[in-house]
């Protein structure tokens, strides 16, 4: 890891014994002391030549970061285990703003599936076309829209404290360490997290570990457009770095020899999620046409019971709970949509993975949404027991305790004022639901792997045809 010596311009900070550390020309300032022999302290990511604090840098590749090379520290690699796992995924969460603020969900890649895997003996990397040894597939942005997730463990070779640290991430980096690392993981648990436009560039994590202990983690990067890099070090309470980012570490590995870690579930099926194997994943969604006239604020004499005898334009399925929809898009699951007032109408199970508190939200509403939840979701939903009817961007928010396994059935009805007909209108609604701890399992641009039509044991009713 290539250092740069940064000497302090002023004569009290030389005098003091105070130097800087710039890992390369462009990236990462630390700064210590060569007298109290202080652990580097990050201060700053800038240009070259000149740090935050008006320092002189002199680069030499000579000089490098105390990384651990002392082979009796080591693991034992008998059993093909070195390295840790990553996965590279199509990321959902881009820079319209959703990676960036808490609509980001990392826990999506728990049950994403990933186009690529691989093994990788280092951590983080700084714009490069080829990201833990992969090539991140093109879609419509201007550049690849990825993310990384990587799993695996550390090997502590010492009895001592230990900092997992993220630096200078484009766009977002997350680190969760300890039993986390296996499930359940979310932004709102993260152990240290990074955003590009965050004032803090660095978060650190400190544990104490044993000598000979194997300790799970987990990073997950983003990228949400552009060049993409972070940064992660593991370094131990006696200066060495047992992780260097960008540099090879035989310190992470899959697992022990001796058997004593667990394996990590398969990519994608890292959270328990309802059987989807019988064509019934996702929402049902159906777009229908709408005879109620708008008077600026609501819908004149809006019944949803007209829509329960009415054939649909056309009808599909989506992953998504949250959508925008123009004057001139199509819908997520369907192949057509009727001119002028349009409402669409979404049905599903949410299966609680776990017993707990959930919130179902309701919100992002243009024109007018209805929510049922439970058996009225299922028949019987009227106007009058709907568990939301939310008007132009206001919001709905609907508490429910369940048990594992139970499941629940969800009904959301939106009414469009505009339809094909005028070049300005826009309809939208976005349902997320979350649970105590703060995880989410439906969200905003975060495909759902909660939600289906039907249980494939047959101990569910399905929902009536449409119409």
């Amino acid at each position: 890891m290539q250092t740069g010596i940064c000497i302090s311009r002023t004569t009290e900070e030389r005098s003091a014994g105070q130097i800087s550390l710039r890992r390369s020309t462009s990236i990462y300032l630390h700064r210590t002391n060569i007298l109290t022999k202080e652990h580097p302290a990050y201060i700053s990511t800038g240009p070259a030549v000149t740090g935050a604090d008006g320092a002189h840098c002199i680069y030499d590749k000579g000089v490098t970061a105390p990384i651990a090379t002392d082979p009796t520290l080591k693991p034992k690699n008998t059993s093909n285990n070195i390295g840790i796992e990553v996965a590279i995924f199509d990321n959902p969460f881009t820079n319209n703003g959703t990676i960036y603020n808490t609509t980001y969900a990392p826990e999506y890649f728990g049950t994403a599936t990933p186009y690529g895997t691989n093994t990788t003996t280092r951590l983080g990397f700084y714009a490069t076309s080829s990201p833990a040894g992969f090539s991140p597939r093109q879609d419509t942005a201007a550049s690849p829209v990825y993310a990384l997730n990587y799993r695996g463990y550390f090997y502590a070779s010492k009895t001592q404290s230990y900092i997992f640290r993220i630096t200078s991430a484009d766009d977002i980096a997350g680190m969760w360490v300890g039993d986390k690392a296996f499930s359940r993981w979310s932004q709102s648990n993260a152990d240290a997290l990074v955003r590009h436009l965050d004032g803090n560039q660095t978060a650190v994590y400190n544990i104490t570990l044993f000598e000979g202990s194997y300790t799970p983690f987990r990073p997950v990067f983003g990228n949400a457009n552009g060049a993409g890099s972070y940064s992660v070090d593991i370094i131990g309470n006696d200066g060495i770095f047992y992780a260097a980012s960008g540099s090879t570490s035989d310190f992470l590995v899959q697992k022990a020899c001796d058997g004593s870690t667990k394996d990590f579930p398969n990519y994608g099926k890292e959270a328990v999620t309802p059987d989807r194997t019988c064509n019934n994943a996702g929402f049902e969604v159906a777009d229908f046409y709408n005879p109620y006239s708008w008077t600026g604020t609501e819908f004149v004499n809006w019944d949803p019971t007209y829509f329960k005898t009415q054939p649909p334009v056309s009808n599909g399925t989506t992953d998504l709970t949250n959508q925008l929809i123009f004057y001139n898009t199509t819908v997520p699951g369907l192949a057509a949509r009727p001119a002028n007032y349009t409402a669409y109408m979404w049905r599903a199970y949410f299966c609680a993975p776990i017993e707990e508190t959930y919130t179902f939200t309701l919100s992002k509403i243009d024109a007018y949404a209805n929510m049922w939840l439970g058996a009225d979701a299922y028949s019987g939903w009227t106007a009058a027991n709907a568990a939301g009817g939310v008007f132009l961007q206001s919001s709905a928010v609907i508490v429910r305790n369940l048990t594992a396994g139970q499941w629940y059935a969800v009904r959301i009805l939106l009414g469009d004022n505009g339809g094909t007909a005028d070049p300005g209108n826009g309809a939208n609604y976005l349902l997320s639901v979350g649970d105590s701890s703060g995880f989410r399992y439906l969200g905003e641009n975060m495909p759902t792997a909660y939600l289906v039509g039907q249980d494939c044991a047959g101990d569910l009713p399905p929902f009536r045809p449409w119409g």
